[in-house]
């Protein structure tokens, strides 16, 4: 007889029921250490998404054309703006009217090496009346004694259709260098301010506009760039 079978007969001849096998306790520590885990994964706020890539603006054929004008079209938004807030912002409704004519005369004759820039140029001239939008919406955000909200609803529209354009704003601050700006050879004047502190002479004083940009690919299929649209008043000193 073997010595398990014969520890069992003592067992029968005792009336006494073999010991239980212990029970697998889990291991709390590291359950512990999962559950801390996944409380620390539920906190972590999600990776904020990637910004879309925008690709140079190219127009070389009928369905470029066609795949942009689409985009130059979609005002459904802010056709919803004014009517919600048609009896404030009558000006911005002839705006968005100009807006339209403009893009119903900006379909190309002809597609070649040099209908991108011809439709660039279209765009950013259209684009300059919803700058002009920005400018007063900036304006009245920028007075506490006015309601905003619409205000911050309309800039955030048209900045969302401009980007869906392909069209972005620069980053310029108060009290950079007015050179940098000067340097992009917008066609905007800026408002020159007067000051006795040479330290400020040729700073940005405000930014009512960033500048904005579109790229595009020229006639040698190489990337430029269209900065347009700025507003800003800068010092100059006065001694």
């Amino acid at each position: 007889m073997d010595v398990v079978s014969f520890i069992e007969s003592l067992f029968v001849k005792s009336e006494r029921k073999p010991p239980r096998p212990a029970k697998q306790t889990k291991p709390v520590e590291a359950t512990r250490e999962l559950t801390k885990r996944l409380e620390e994964t539920k906190k972590t706020p999600a990776p904020p998404k990637q910004p879309k890539q925008i690709l140079p603006l190219k127009i070389r054929s009928e369905r470029e054309w066609n795949d942009f004008e689409k985009k130059l079209c979609k005002l459904d938004q802010l056709e919803q703006f004014v009517a919600k807030n048609f009896a404030e912002w009558k000006w911005f409704a002839k705006s968005l009217d100009k807006v339209k004519q403009d893009i119903s005369k900006m379909t190309p004759q002809d597609f070649n090496e040099y209908t991108t820039e011809e439709v660039v140029t279209a765009t950013v001239n259209m684009s300059k009346k919803f700058l002009a939008a920005l400018d007063s919406c900036g304006r009245t955000i920028k007075n506490p004694t006015k309601d905003s909200t619409a205000a911050r609803e309309l800039s955030k529209l048209i900045s969302e259709h401009l980007l869906e354009l392909g069209i972005r704003p620069m980053n310029f601050k108060v009290g950079d260098d007015y050179e940098e700006w000067a340097d992009l050879e917008m066609s905007e004047t800026p408002i020159i301010e007067g000051t006795n502190d040479r330290k400020k002479h040729n700073t940005l004083k405000e930014i009512y506009v960033q500048p904005h940009f579109i790229d595009y690919l020229d006639e040698h299929d190489k990337k430029a760039r269209r900065v347009f649209g700025g507003l800003c008043a800068t010092y100059a000193f006065r001694g």
